[in-house]
């Protein structure tokens, strides 16, 4: 887009600025951890921007694989 919103990053990739200002809060919002203005921001966003969802669905796996590292730990009895 023409719009100051998109910049070109290589022929093929996309970077939307909303991305920088929400990216910040991506993680929180993952682990249900961000205010209600903040996780209707991220969910608008994510409706629009494939890139955004991309990362989300990346984070979202780290915290499964994170979570199914802590059932293999040996603990201290």
């Amino acid at each position: 887009k023409e719009d100051g919103r998109w910049e070109k990053l290589g022929e093929k990739h996309m970077k939307c600025s909303a991305c920088d200002d929400l990216d910040e809060k991506l993680q929180d919002f993952v682990d249900g951890e961000v205010d209600e203005i903040s996780r209707q921001r991220l969910i608008l966003h994510l409706n629009v921007c494939e890139e955004f969802r991309s990362k989300m669905e990346q984070y979202q796996t780290i915290k499964m694989a994170a979570s199914s590292l802590k059932n293999d730990l040996p603990y201290d009895s």
